[in-house]
């Protein structure tokens, strides 16, 4: 096999190579916890925090009207029981009590609203970590897909680079040096196909004299445009 020619196949195999690498680096990219997971958590968490938040709330008036209670329970007691009997202090007595009364309606009203809320938030919950759930057992199947397919580009590339020391090995010094640097300047790519008398990674026209040396494969040809080995596939 002519020098050409490994510098050809090695060529294939860099490109997949560069190819698996990049699909290495997009799985790897891709674990950890997803922007949809941490929202799906994020939304969850938010929505029982709300829930604490109002059944504190709640409790906080529960035991708002147990104490109001008892002034009323206390206060209609004297009332009733004919131990007060100076006017003023009877009329202070009943003004109290409506006070007491209307502050317990509005407390009625508070409690019956954040037990709607509390009723609310619960289903909103439970929804929420339902879908929590669906979105983490999809991202749990996600992870180890990629992790498999991560392995995979794993084992291939490591199969990749011992056919390409393999290969490089076939090469002389001077000739793999050649080939690395313009693997470096010509974006991973430093041999051209010759195809139709047209180099493949440039498209400019390869005159008869130099096609018919890329041929011969006895020389190492390069493209007048773009620099690139030139190889007649």
């Amino acid at each position: 096999m002519s020098q050409l020619d490994v510098l050809w196949q090695l060529q294939a195999l860099d490109l997949q190579l560069d190819l698996a690498q990049r699909q290495l680096r997009e799985a790897q990219g891709r674990l950890g916890e997803s922007d949809e997971l941490g929202l799906a958590r994020q939304a969850a968490q938010e929505t029982a925090d709300s829930l604490k938040e109002r059944q504190r709330a709640l409790r906080d008036v529960e035991m708002e009207l147990a104490s109001l209670q008892e002034k009323l329970d206390d206060i209609t007691d004297r009332l009733y029981s004919g131990r007060v009997t100076n006017p003023k202090e009877l009329a202070s007595m009943q003004q109290n009590q409506q006070h007491l009364q209307k502050r317990r309606g509005e407390l009625d009203d508070v409690a019956l609203l954040a037990m709607t809320e509390i009723d609310d938030l619960q289903n909103a919950l439970a929804e929420r970590q339902a879908h929590l759930e669906e979105v983490n057992a999809r991202w749990m199947r996600d992870q180890q897909e990629l992790k498999r397919a991560i392995s995979e580009f794993q084992a291939k590339m490591t199969l990749m680079m011992a056919q390409r020391t393999e290969l490089a090995s076939m090469l002389d010094r001077q000739t793999l040096r050649l080939y690395e640097e313009l693997r470096r300047t010509k974006g991973g790519r430093a041999v051209s196909g010759l195809k139709d008398g047209l180099c493949q990674g440039c498209r400019v026209a390869v005159p008869t004299a130099k096609m018919q040396l890329v041929r011969r494969r006895a020389e190492i040809v390069f493209c007048g445009g773009c620099g690139r080995i030139l190889y007649a596939e």
